[in-house]
């Protein structure tokens, strides 16, 4: 027999664990992302994956180890599983899925948060890459199509031509107001300022989703060699 208490946990996941345990999340990410720049180094010349996927199994690992310092110790994360949403036949590949092992075993699967990377280095392309192939999935539920929270991450290699954090925010907008979604605003955490937050309507179900946006500057330790 099903425990009536599994349902009730359901909802709050939807209503208000989603956002905390998420808020957390990111709070985790932040400080991957410092342990990484003290730790880490990349030369382009020697990186033999795709870049984009380094970087972010670097980041997965770093997380997993760093965990239980910001509040976990139970996280599963796993890189490019599938998900499809029930109604369609078209499969996303999620490039981190986060699940929280505290929740009943009969929604674990159905349960949890998600992350997509990107990359900027010098070949900048916020229409494909970012907007159409990130933001556009997650409004299409393509992916994260269970949760009304989720996140990017954006490893920034260099800074275009005299490009910086606030031209390439700037950039996105123009690009998410040209279809008529609401900008990033910033969102700054306490120990990182380049945290952004865009609040848009899921073509799909006509709820709200919210992405949180964590643009993360690997310039100092990406060379272009």
């Amino acid at each position: 027999m099903l425990d009536s208490s599994n349902f009730k946990y359901f909802e709050r996941f939807e209503k208000i664990d989603s956002e905390e345990h998420f808020n957390k999340l990111i709070n985790l990410a932040i400080h991957t992302y410092f342990e990484i720049l003290n730790t880490k180094t990349y030369t382009k010349s020697e990186m033999i994956r795709k870049r984009e996927n380094e970087y972010r199994d670097d980041f997965v690992e770093t997380m997993l180890e760093i965990q239980v310092d910001y509040g976990f110790n139970n996280l599963i994360i796993n890189c490019e599983p599938q998900e499809r949403r029930e109604d369609v036949e078209e499969r996303g590949l999620l490039d981190i899925k986060i699940q929280y092992q505290t929740l009943k075993n009969i929604h674990i699967n159905k349960y949890y948060h998600t992350i997509e990377c990107k990359r900027f280095g010098t070949d900048l392309n916020i229409k494909d890459n970012y907007y159409e192939n990130g933001i556009l999935e997650f409004l299409e539920g393509k992916y994260s199509c269970n949760a009304d929270f989720a996140g990017m991450i954006c490893f920034i290699e260099e800074f275009k031509n005299n490009w910086n954090m606030e031209k390439i925010i700037v950039k996105i907008n123009e690009k998410l107001n040209e279809n008529d979604i609401s900008s990033l605003n910033n969102t700054p955490h306490e120990d990182y300022e380049s945290v952004y937050r865009l609040t848009a309507l899921r073509n799909y179900n006509h709820k709200n989703i919210h992405i949180i946006h964590l643009m993360l500057d690997y310039t100092s330790i990406f060379s272009n060699n």
